[in-house]
C-alpha cells in the first residue's frame, strides 16, 4: 500500500488546524535564523 508524503501532507493539514501549521513554521523558520546568527557572531 503506498503512502506518499503529498497524502500525508493533505491529511496532516486536513486533519490539524491552519493556524497551527503556520505557527509550527514560523517557529521553525525562526529556529533556523537564530541559528544563522549564532554562526555568523560565533
Amino acid at each position: 500500500m503506498a503512502f506518499s508524503e503529498l497524502d500525508f501532507k493533505t491529511k496532516l493539514h486536513q486533519s490539524v488546524p491552519s493556524y497551527s501549521i503556520g505557527h509550527l513554521i514560523g517557529l521553525s523558520f525562526k529556529d533556523r535564523h537564530s541559528q544563522q546568527a549564532r554562526s555568523i557572531n560565533g
